[in-house]
């Protein structure tokens, strides 16, 4: 499945949307990653590096810390 594509890709490093696109041999995100990204963030899974700046073009995704475990 493609969220566990996305998961495995962000173990590594924090990405952007075009770089998990392109990850994912897409030359640009897709609705579908988009939606799919969104569920994931709604969801609790991933979050953003820049909480306060959803729309920033340095955004990236990270996989979301456990709230007990803060590094």
């Amino acid at each position: 499945e493609l969220a566990n594509r996305i998961l495995e890709l962000l173990q590594s490093d924090a990405l952007g949307k075009l770089e998990i696109a392109q990850r994912l041999g897409k030359s640009k995100p897709t609705r579908y990653l988009n939606d799919l990204v969104r569920k994931m963030l709604e969801t609790g899974l991933v979050e953003y590096t820049i909480p306060g700046k959803p729309n920033s073009r340095l955004q990236k995704y990270r996989l979301a810390r456990d709230k007990k475990n803060t590094r």
